[in-house]
């Protein structure tokens, strides 16, 4: 009697078993079929269609490249470099550093800009990164600690980046060209650009010797 009772709990489980594994593999097959499906799909739509779909998801506006305190930057800048250099701003970092696609060291700095780039004029190096300048205004850290140490450690990767490749990065603080928190002093600023410009040509000088 017990030997009977034991065969018959023993083939409850084992139904069991067989149940709910062919539970869980109706629901893989039925999942692969969605995904096929969905795929397929994807796959028929060309990336034109695809792109024009994104875009009428949603409204795309546009926005200025620079503040109004950056625009007086800029324009000083302009005013004091642009003799021996090409002022550019907003610049990606992939426009002027070089990684093969898809590695490591491309993933290192392929989200970043620079808010001002020079690059030579003439020369062999005609075109070529010759320094970084970035202004870290009122605005930079955002306005809660989780932003704030993410610019930090961003900005801390920009620098080691930028001195591996060898290009000097000059930083703008607010402090430094401020008299209060408001507006920015154009004495102050045109006396800091031009120490900036005579550390580059310092720099250069020292390349050459």
């Amino acid at each position: 009697m017990e030997a009977f009772l034991s065969i018959i709990v023993l083939f409850i489980i084992v139904v069991y078993f067989i149940y709910k594994s062919s539970k869980y593999v109706g629901y893989g097959r039925k999942r692969r079929f969605y995904k096929n499906k969905w795929n397929n799909q994807y796959n028929k739509q060309s990336k034109v269609e695809r792109s024009l779909e994104y875009m009428a998801d949603g409204k795309i506006r546009v926005k200025r490249i620079m503040n109004k305190e950056e625009n007086q930057i800029y324009y000083t800048i302009l005013k004091i470099f642009k003799n021996s250099y090409n002022i550019n701003t907003q610049v990606s970092f992939k426009a002027f550093l070089d990684a093969e696609y898809g590695t490591k060291s491309w993933l290192s700095f392929r989200d970043f800009y620079c808010d001002f780039l020079l690059t030579y004029k003439i020369g062999e190096d005609y075109h070529k990164p010759a320094a970084v300048i970035e202004y870290h205004g009122g605005g930079h850290y955002g306005d809660s600690a989780e932003s704030k140490n993410r610019v930090i450690e961003n900005d801390y990767i920009k620098n080691e980046v930028l001195n591996k490749v060898g290009i000097k990065i000059f930083i703008i603080k607010e402090e430094d060209i401020k008299n209060d928190k408001k507006y920015i002093d154009n004495k102050k600023l045109e006396e800091l650009l031009i120490s900036i410009y005579s550390q580059i040509k310092s720099l250069e000088n020292k390349k050459l010797s």
